[in-house]
């Protein structure tokens, strides 16, 4: 039996560790499911990183509808410099704070590089809309 779009249901994607060391890279792309884009679409509330493998001095990500820093920016670049460990998380402000998206993929881009070998996760928060 398959997945069913529920109005208001609250859907979590979790990105592996990406490279944020080189600028103007696209380094993830995250695939939002189909019960989140079918019908009304979906309403990102929360794109966080964490898990960074090194103190992240340096390193600005956005989050767009389109690879290559095109379609609209959900995320506007920011820089991830509260990630000076491991064990911490850093949750990055909306652009588009109510905005109903239909995209069916999204990028993950640096903006600006780390200079250095750097990775770090990403997760986004979405609620389907009614």
């Amino acid at each position: 039996m398959g997945s069913r779009r529920v109005a208001g249901s609250l859907g979590r994607i979790w990105v592996p560790a990406s490279s944020v060391q080189t600028a103007t890279t696209d380094i993830a792309t995250i695939t939002m499911p189909a019960t989140a884009y079918a019908g009304a679409g979906y309403l990102p509330i929360r794109f966080f990183a964490y898990g960074a493998s090194t103190s992240l001095t340096l390193a600005t990500v956005d989050l767009r509808t389109a690879a290559g820093g095109g379609g609209s920016a959900i995320i506007s670049a920011q820089p991830l410099s509260a990630l000076t460990g491991g064990s911490l998380m850093v949750a990055l402000t909306l652009a588009l704070a109510t905005t109903i998206q239909t995209a069916t993929t999204l990028t993950i881009r640096c903006v600006t590089g780390q200079a250095a070998p750097a990775t770090c996760k990403f997760g986004l928060e979405y609620l389907v809309a009614p």
